[in-house]
């Protein structure tokens, strides 16, 4: 498996946007301040609605940010991410890192399985949760099997802003978009002003309200 690894391209590119956008990093502190990271369109792995800029959490004591893509992609921090979560398989952190290198190499089986088992290891760290979700809602296109990581992600982390967002796209595109205003205003209620996933909240919130009342 370490062998599989694809080039470099545009989808590529678009993948970090999940890495830095749907919150990847991981905080031992389940804090959801953010900093800018990178800027990418999200089709493959985000939600078009929502803005295209992408933040990361990015504080505390236990942290790591996404860099380049290359930073997972090459063949070289592939490799290393992997014997990283096999020497210290009690390192949350190790594990997701090596899911997000699997995740830009299309590794996507093996991605999850890296993102379970930093949930064993720190089940009330919702980023795990939200970001298998959003392999099921971003890469298979399966809404209905992304929504219960969502929901896991905000219930044992209620004050992460990305779970919320990801929730209500999901749930928006299950239809239930009622449902889906409830989860924004969640989001919005635990989201500082200053911080950007308050306006991409704002954002999805206005998007399903002109959708529901065009007029």
């Amino acid at each position: 498996m370490l062998s599989r690894v694809s080039t470099v391209t545009s989808a590529a590119i678009l993948i970090v946007s999940v890495l830095s956008g749907c919150g990847a990093a991981y905080n031992s502190n389940n804090t959801t301040s953010a900093s800018s990271q990178v800027t990418a369109d999200n089709s493959t792995h985000g939600n078009t609605t929502a803005a295209s800029a992408k933040v990361t959490a990015d504080n505390s004591t236990s942290k790591f940010s996404i860099g380049p893509e290359k930073e997972y992609q090459s063949p070289t921090a592939y490799k290393t991410s992997l014997e990283k979560a096999a020497k210290e398989p009690s390192n949350a952190a190790a594990q997701i890192k090596a899911a997000q290198s699997c995740y830009m190499n299309a590794e996507y089986s093996e991605a999850i399985k890296y993102y379970e088992k930093a949930i064993a290891i720190d089940p009330q760290n919702g980023v795990p949760y939200n970001n298998i979700g959003n392999i099921y809602l971003r890469v298979k296109n399966q809404p209905k099997a992304a929504l219960p990581y969502y929901q896991k992600a905000t219930q044992v982390q209620p004050t992460y802003s990305y779970g919320w967002l990801n929730l209500a796209i999901a749930q928006e595109k299950l239809g239930q978009k009622n449902i889906a205003l409830q989860s924004l205003l969640k989001g919005l209620s635990v989201t500082k002003n200053s911080d950007p996933v308050y306006k991409m909240l704002q954002n999805e919130q206005d998007s399903i309200q002109k959708s529901t009342h065009p007029n």
